[in-house]
This record gives C-alpha cells, sequence and structure tokens, in this order.
C-alpha cells in the first residue's frame, strides 16, 4: 500500500512540474482606420527588460508608460522593425506605434491613440515587472494629434490572443523521463517484497 502512494505522490509532483512548462500565448494585434493596417504580435506575459523607457519631460522620472522594442510591424504591407508604447490611464491609456527605436515627430510615428476613457491595455501598472497584455475586439481608439503621428486617424484595434497551451517538446521529455523513473522505483519496491 505504501508503494502505490509513493507512486501516487511522484507522479503528482511530475505532472506539477511539466504543467508549468507550457508554450507562450501570443496576442496578435491588428489596428484599422480606412484603407490603413497595423499589425505586430506580443507576448501576453512581457519580459521584465523592455525598451527606451517612457520620459515625458526632458530629466525626469520615467513614468505613465513602457515601451516594447524591437516588434516586427506590417505597416500597410510593408515590415518594418520598430517600437509600441503602452501608456497607463493616467497618460491617456492606448498606444504609440513607431518605426524606429525612438519615436520622432511627424516622421515615425505611425499611429498615436488613447484608450477609451483613458483605458489601459494592460493588466497593472506602467511599471509593473512583467506588464500583462489584455486581449480587445473592435475596440475603438480615440485619435490623438498629440507628437505629430502620421496617421491622425482613430484606429479599431483588434487584440486577439493565439499560441498553443499544449505542453513544449521539453515537458514531453521530462513526463517521459519521470514515468520511467517511477516505473525503476515500484519494480526496485516489488523486487525486494518478493526476495
Amino acid at each position: 500500500m505504501m508503494s502505490i502512494r509513493s507512486t501516487l505522490c511522484a507522479l503528482g509532483c511530475l505532472f506539477m512540474l511539466t504543467g508549468s512548462a507550457f508554450a507562450d500565448v501570443f496576442i496578435d494585434y491588428t489596428l484599422t482606420a480606412g484603407n490603413d493596417t497595423i499589425s505586430f504580435s506580443l507576448p501576453q506575459l512581457l519580459p521584465a527588460v523592455q525598451g527606451p523607457p517612457c520620459v515625458f519631460i526632458e530629466g525626469t522620472t520615467p513614468q505613465g508608460c513602457f515601451t516594447v522594442f524591437p516588434v516586427s510591424l506590417t505597416v500597410d504591407g510593408a515590415s518594418v522593425i520598430g517600437n509600441v508604447k503602452f501608456y497607463d490611464q493616467n497618460q491617456g491609456g492606448g498606444l504609440t506605434i513607431c518605426e524606429t527605436a525612438t519615436c520622432i515627430a511627424g516622421t515615425t510615428a505611425l499611429v498615436n491613440n488613447n484608450g477609451p476613457a483613458n483605458g489601459q491595455l494592460f493588466i497593472g501598472t506602467a511599471l509593473s515587472a512583467h506588464p500583462e497584455l489584455e486581449t480587445f475586439s473592435n475596440l475603438l481608439l480615440v485619435s490623438e494629434p498629440g507628437g505629430d503621428p502620421v496617421y491622425h486617424e482613430a484606429f479599431t484595434l483588434n487584440a486577439v490572443a493565439s499560441g498553443s497551451v499544449a505542453p513544449e517538446p521539453g515537458s514531453y521529455a521530462a513526463l517521459i523521463l519521470g514515468f520511467g523513473g517511477v516505473t525503476l522505483v515500484v519494480r526496485s519496491r516489488r523486487a525486494k517484497q518478493r526476495g
């Protein structure tokens, strides 16, 4: 009876360990306004290290915004590497998309849209260690001409979760090795009980 309990406990621990190694979930963004379309994809749980900080007044502490760089963007069919800035509700929510590492007024800002009622597009604060992006369906952003963006349109945002929730190949390998180890333990105990 004791060996069955030990085996079940070992299997339970094994499943808990391999269950945490699931593939990343991504958020696929599509912004549309008239004939203009901007799309990109980001991990839902962003890494701790982000791009250039958001400083609204020269010489002040970064606040109210975080930057993701580099981001592969598709802008009206053309592929570019740029950055995406996400703002908290104190800075109007929403996002800004730029074609380069930094946004230069009038030349590289692609869109500068606020969230409806200053709603932010992520969970937590802009200074969180790992911001979590949210999903949206047909969210009409508010056009904000500040910063002189190229596109002065109010974009409609669709942010859809994608990616597999199946275990990664390493999880399967750990599972197989774990089952093999448990099988060896059970056989060893049975042999001791017989002998």
